[in-house]
């Protein structure tokens, strides 16, 4: 059977767009809304892709769907723990969207993956080795979510170190902002 995708953006030329690619990629196209309306019927939605404002109605129809995929405009520190700690299996950047990613990103994400897309820049491969143990436990609590004081307080650190291990790895792996560090390292499955 095909994978069901329900896409739900406010702009319908862009919904439709995004509908024509996933049925060109032989996924079936279960609906499509503005705002979550229609909703989606639970048990009829492999994955739903959806506006990132939609995130709190999303999150009360967590039954609509088994994977969901979120379209935002930018990165930000706080988007990615956000979007891991609702459960988002990933998000697209909708001003870079193209359809081979929109694709890729659909498959992943049935497969049982989680997609968050390329950085805007060339990332050199990260591994856990190249990690020291100390920097591997701060970028789990930046994934969860955790501002430099949580996470001194949890690994009792200080806050002048949490902040200079962040730069380091942020140095170390080459990316501009925490939420690119941990999209790396998810990505790359070092946590």
């Amino acid at each position: 059977m095909q994978p069901r995708v329900w896409i739900d953006t406010s702009n319908a030329i862009f919904r439709r767009g995004l509908c024509g690619c996933a049925l060109d990629a032989g996924f079936a196209v279960a609906g499509e809304s503005e705002a979550l309306t229609p909703a989606p019927e639970p048990g009829r939605v492999d994955v739903l892709v959806f506006d990132l404002e939609q995130l709190p109605g999303v999150l009360l129809l967590e039954s609509a769907a088994d994977h969901f995929v979120a379209l935002v405009d930018a990165v930000d520190d706080a988007l990615l723990p956000t979007l891991l700690e609702a459960a988002v299996d990933g998000f697209l950047l909708r001003p870079q969207l193209r359809p081979p990613e929109l694709v890729r990103c659909l498959q992943t994400v049935v497969s049982g993956g989680r997609w968050y897309p390329a950085a805007p820049r060339p990332v050199r491969p990260i591994t856990r080795q190249r990690l020291t143990p100390r920097e591997v436990a701060v970028l789990r609590l930046l994934a969860d979510g955790d501002r430099t004081t949580e996470i001194a307080h949890a690994l009792s650190y200080s806050e002048r170190m949490v902040k200079n291990i962040v730069h380091d790895v942020m140095t170390k792996m080459e990316c501009r902002t925490r939420a690119q560090a941990v999209a790396v390292v998810v990505r790359e499955h070092v946590i």
